[in-house]
């Protein structure tokens, strides 16, 4: 029965058995700290387990992580794997930061409609990064493709390198963090004379480790 008894000595002789059975310890381990938990199945609550017992351990990444392979009593990138209790164990998943490429958007927006003959209108365009990416590195660079209704004056923003007058592209190098948008893009055109409606105004973003993107615009 139970562990432990309460008894009562007797006046004769009396034989206690007490009957035990071989256990072995599983330790597992996660690198880096709080990178990945490890599920054992069956589980244990102290870690022992009977002597020959099959426990099957499955590695599972946290946030921003992903399973690399186990080492110790157990080797190599399977996941799950199995070890069997013959004695105490010890098994380490190794868990590696995973890479998520910069993802660049541009999104290009207007105010009212515009006029035929109308000067000085604008456009403006913000280039984000998407939430959970790596942070760009080297140049982004936005360049404008104006319809034929419309002619390019100017390009400017804070932070941006724009050419100067008529020239359609906007750099800059520093590093934009995943979840994060540089500071927008002023973009004024004239409008020809003889415009028709819609005009269809396109914008590109690239470079920055990015692919690139495209968006459009359609004025009336």
């Amino acid at each position: 029965g139970l562990q432990t008894h309460t008894i009562t000595a007797s006046s004769s002789g009396a034989t206690y058995t007490a009957s035990f059975k071989a256990q072995y310890l599983l330790t597992t381990n996660v690198t880096p700290v709080g990178a990945g938990t490890i599920t054992a199945n069956p589980s244990s609550g102290d870690g022992y387990y009977d002597s020959s017992t099959s426990v099957q351990l499955t590695a599972a990444p946290g946030t921003g992580y992903s399973f690399s392979a186990f080492s110790g009593d157990l080797s190599g990138g399977s996941n799950p794997q199995s070890v069997t209790m013959s004695g105490p164990h010890s098994v380490t998943a190794t868990f590696v930061p995973t890479v998520i490429a910069p993802a660049l958007a541009i999104a290009k927006t207007h105010s009212g409609n515009f006029g035929q003959g109308q000067t000085g209108t604008t456009y403006s365009l913000t280039v984000s990064n998407a939430t959970g990416a790596s942070a760009t590195s080297g140049t982004v660079t936005v360049t404008e493709a104006v319809p034929s209704g419309l002619t390019l004056v100017s390009m400017s923003g804070a932070g941006w390198t724009c050419p100067g007058t008529g020239a359609n592209n906007c750099t800059r190098s520093d590093p934009l963090a995943g979840g994060a948008s540089y500071l927008p893009i002023t973009v004024t055109v004239n409008v020809a004379n003889n415009a028709t409606s819609p005009q269809v105004n396109s914008v590109t973003v690239s470079g920055g480790g990015s692919a690139s993107a495209t968006t459009t615009d359609a004025t009336t």
